[in-house]
């Protein structure tokens, strides 16, 4: 009796420790996934000198993915730096949503 109702008390903790995993794996991937969105739009704005219309339309083609940065004139050469951002709500990790945020930085008419 004493060992069955210790199994059932230790799946508590066993859920939970699921549902952190699982929570630590979606974040992975929602990471991962902006990382190559960012990787795309730093050689969008590199060929195109600058953010336009179709870079937009292409993060945002994502749900719920937004793009921050600087709206100053950019030159040949010039740095262009940027935030892609995605909120994430998960289960058990900081209680509430979480923002991920990957920061990318381009050359102007560097590209390959």
């Amino acid at each position: 009796m004493g060992s069955s109702v210790s199994f059932i008390l230790s799946l508590v903790f066993v859920i939970e420790l699921f549902i952190f995993g699982v929570d630590l794996i979606n974040v992975q991937a929602i990471y991962t996934e902006l990382d190559t969105i960012a990787f795309n739009v730093g050689y969008l704005v590199s060929k195109e000198g600058g953010v336009n219309q179709s870079t937009l339309e292409y993060v945002s083609s994502f749900e719920g993915t937004r793009m921050e940065y600087d709206t100053g004139p950019l030159a040949f050469g010039d740095l262009f730096e940027f935030a892609i951002m995605r909120d994430a709500h998960p289960f058990l990790l900081g209680g509430g949503n979480l923002t991920i945020r990957v920061n990318g930085a381009t050359l102007i008419g560097y590209y390959n």
